[in-house]
């Protein structure tokens, strides 16, 4: 029955609105929790695949693959191309550069120098290597790669900035080589 002033219709508005609104809230939260599932299994899937292969450095001139340690992460290839000297050809050298070694460089130098400095240089050479050569970094069948430089050879002015730039040369160092135990020919 209607009330004077349509208080029954009022009524029963109140009760449709609460009810629509009610409806829209579960519909919201739906949505919500659809787009958080969507979002959290993209993101699951994207950091798998980028952890796997923002650690695997392609050395195309070397014809090699390596899995950089996290010490290595940010390695950039620069090759430099073959020269002839004479009547042989040197085969192309790449160096590997890592923004934190060359800040260690720059800090030892001082602050008047600011240059990307080479942690490693590598070369890759057809044939087998010696046995005992202390540079080989990986022999691959009919090809060896080869460090034919390990970083800069410095003595700073101040030593606890040659005790670290000592022990970071020699980390990353050891840190290649231990990458190179596991390379893989492209």
């Amino acid at each position: 029955m209607m009330m004077p002033g349509g208080g029954l219709m009022q009524k029963e508005s109140i009760l449709d609105y609460k009810g629509l609104l009610a409806t829209v809230g579960i519909l919201v939260l739906v949505l919500v929790g659809v787009f958080v599932f969507i979002y959290h299994s993209d993101n699951l899937s994207n950091n798998t695949n980028s952890s796997a292969s923002s650690n695997k450095l392609v050395i195309k001139d070397l014809g090699a693959e390596i899995t950089l340690p996290a010490s290595l992460t940010g390695t950039t290839v620069e090759t430099q191309a073959s020269q002839t000297s004479g009547k042989s050809t040197l085969p192309p050298i790449v160096n590997l550069k890592l923004e934190q070694y060359s800040i260690l460089v720059n800090r030892c130098l001082g602050s008047k120098y600011t240059f990307a400095t080479p942690y490693a240089s590598l070369t890759k050479i057809s044939g087998k290597a010696m046995a005992d050569d202390t540079q080989l970094m990986k022999q691959f069948n009919g090809f060896y790669i080869e460090r034919i430089g390990s970083g800069l050879k410095l003595t700073c002015k101040d030593p606890s900035i040659q005790a670290t730039f000592d022990s970071q040369t020699s980390k990353y160092n050891q840190a290649l080589k231990d990458a190179f135990a596991s390379a893989q020919p492209i």
